[in-house]
């Protein structure tokens, strides 16, 4: 890309192909609105796109509409196919949570140590009232590094007790859900503590 101070004193710009330029609709846009408060037409060498007629401005913009149709068009036939896999329960995509496993499509508890961790993680907190004092509970007696944002993370997944995405029993719960709801409100708790107010007045505050 060119800096934009530099677009001034260019008069056009040749392109081998339109997408090695512009990765999406959305990016044409935000380029082409640049490029015309400059005065910068552009043109490809390979298909036949050309920013400094009024047919092939018109061109491009035909094009553009087709291939956002086109890229609307699969995402909803993504977001069919997701919907479709969270019916029948099935994983979509992305990390499998700890303590949980892959079989036949579906979220299963998995390694037992693993399992006994996590449920490890959720009595620790409950004690200890610290997602931070809970990590380092982990890292020093179940052979894991976790940052505290990972045990938060954990702490507040609703797969571990069988819901996703609003449907319950979505797998089987590892963790009761009890247990899991009293972690919630230290949390809950804990937020309304930090964002209380106060007529103190700390005066080396700044100096921390």
């Amino acid at each position: 890309h060119l800096p934009i101070l530099s677009l001034s004193l260019i008069f056009a710009r040749g392109l081998i192909k339109l997408d090695r330029w512009f990765r999406s609709v959305k990016d044409y846009y935000k380029v082409q609105e640049i490029l015309e408060a400059h005065h910068v037409d552009w043109k490809t060498v390979y298909e036949n796109y050309d920013t400094s007629t009024a047919s092939g401005r018109l061109h491009i913009n035909i094009m553009l509409s087709v291939a956002q149709d086109e890229a609307d068009r699969t995402s909803e036939r993504i977001k069919f196919v997701f919907a479709d896999k969270l019916r029948r329960k099935e994983v979509i995509a992305g990390t499998v949570p700890r303590g949980y496993k892959i079989e036949n499509k579906h979220l299963v508890p998995g390694d037992p140590h693993d399992v006994e961790m996590i449920q490890a993680i959720f009595s620790h907190f409950l004690l200890s009232g610290s997602h931070y004092t809970t990590a380092n509970y982990v890292r020093e007696n179940w052979n894991w590094n976790p940052d505290p944002s990972a045990i938060k993370k954990i702490l507040q997944n609703t797969v571990y007790i069988g819901n996703y995405h609003n449907i319950e029993n979505y797998c089987k719960s590892i963790i009761d859900k009890k247990i899991f709801d009293q972690a919630q409100d230290m949390f809950a708790n804990k937020r309304t503590i930090k964002s209380a107010p106060t007529n103190r007045v700390y005066i080396f505050s700044r100096l921390l």
